[in-house]
């Protein structure tokens, strides 16, 4: 693995990435922190953690109601985390900017909140505009953190839930495999599932991302996402809007060139359609 030229430091990284990493039910992690650590400055960790304020210490803290709190969850989380930390209202919002733009910080109507969980982190490293600040080894920390520790902790071969897990994303066949077809089961055909979006766009495949040493003729701006996943990755400046025909046509690109198609299964009518490799698959890879 490309990962392996990047010596990890054994020496503890500051206790505000340890504590993010903790945050993700990942404390005893030797990747998460590092990861972190290339990502965000101390000051901007130190927001990061402040994103669990609840609305009464933002009330206390600018000695408002709760009520008022609630009028405006975010800008009043923003102000009192500036007051807690002694920055300006301004430095905090250009910091919560670049972490929504990483894929880390999301909005809600209770105010900012760090990622739920690991994969929909993972998920969210579609931003090409950081790439070089970055660098590759923050990339290999990522896959480092995969194969090592995240698709271990998650197979259902080393946890014995094999039963009891229900696919996140299913497989469905190429659009050109179906021409000539008779009855098609509309969950089945992408064509469908597109047809009914109001808004699609495409991104960069975050699987793809990760692994830096992937071959270098694949196919990956090929995450074809609709609606309000579509507008949240719009807003990210992660993702471009594209036609049913251009969308289309991305899926026959990528479906000629060997990929596989898979919507997400969680919905009748999936808001993501990836198409992926078995090389980099954050759902093949560990089967």
């Amino acid at each position: 693995m490309r990962g392996n030229k990047y010596r990890i430091n054994t020496q503890e990284v500051a206790a505000e990435y340890q504590e993010l990493a903790a945050l993700m039910n990942w404390a005893d992690s030797l990747y998460l922190p590092r990861i972190f650590k290339k990502a965000f400055t101390l000051e901007q960790a130190g927001i990061a953690l402040e994103f669990t304020i609840s609305p009464e210490e933002i009330a206390s803290t600018l000695g408002i109601s709760p009520e008022e709190v609630e009028s405006s969850a975010q800008q009043h989380q923003v102000e009192a985390i500036a007051v807690k930390l002694g920055l300006e209202k301004e430095t905090v919002e250009q910091h919560i900017r670049y972490m929504f733009e990483l894929g880390y910080a999301f909005p809600t109507r209770k105010g900012w909140r760090w990622a739920r969980d690991v994969m929909q982190m993972r998920d969210s490293q579609t931003n090409t505009k950081y790439d070089e600040q970055l660098g590759d080894e923050y990339f290999d920390l990522w896959k480092a953190f995969e194969r090592v520790e995240m698709y271990p902790a998650a197979s259902p071969l080393t946890t014995g839930a094999a039963d009891e897990i229900e696919p996140s994303f299913r497989i469905i066949p190429s659009r050109k495999s179906l021409e000539g077809a008779a009855d098609i089961i509309p969950e089945e055909s992408v064509e469908q599932i597109l047809k009914r979006a109001a808004t699609i766009a495409v991104l960069h495949c975050p699987c793809k991302r990760l692994v830096r040493d992937r071959d270098p003729d694949m196919l990956t701006e090929v995450c074809i996402v609709c609606d309000r996943v579509a507008e949240h990755n719009i807003r990210r400046g992660t993702a471009r809007i594209v036609s049913l025909d251009e969308a289309l046509a991305i899926h026959d690109a990528a479906t000629d060139a060997g990929l596989v198609c898979m919507p997400q299964s969680t919905e009748a009518w999936p808001k993501n359609v990836c198409h992926c490799h078995r090389s980099c698959c954050g759902v093949l890879t560990p089967a």
